[in-house]
């Protein structure tokens, strides 16, 4: 598991490297394995500006020289009646096997997030049980 981590961590610090047009030696000066603010970021010369996505694809399009784009996100939200409709059915479906598991539901949909997760992952010791 920390050979996975470590080959994580060296694979980020060479792209980052890459991309600042520092030396990997540089990038491990000031990163140690931290995250930082985006306004310490900035001061340590990791990023040029600050801003949320709106203002990166305008970069992005400017330095490809694009002048008119679109943005679609992906899924489309669906209307309040085919998310009604839509779902019905897998609701139905959880609450039978909520019913049936009982006590163990918890855990089956723990189970069932790990399954759908990558291999390096970071978890509580203990499930939450919020009511």
């Amino acid at each position: 598991m920390q050979n996975y981590v470590n080959r994580g961590y060296k694979l980020f610090v060479s792209r980052c490297a890459e991309g600042r047009k520092m030396t990997t030696e540089a990038i491990e000066k000031v990163a140690e394995g931290r995250v930082w603010t985006g306004a310490m970021a900035k001061d340590l010369g990791l990023v040029d500006e600050l801003g949320g996505i709106d203002k990166a694809l305008n970069a992005a399009a400017t330095q490809a020289g694009i002048e008119n784009y679109s943005i679609i996100s992906y899924p489309e939200k669906e209307n309040i009646f085919a998310s009604l409709l839509g779902s019905q059915k897998k609701h139905y479906v959880n609450s039978g096997i909520k019913e049936y598991l009982g006590s163990y539901y918890n855990s089956f949909k723990a189970l069932e997030n790990i399954k759908d997760a990558d291999c390096i992952q970071a978890r509580m010791p203990f499930d939450p049980n919020i009511q």
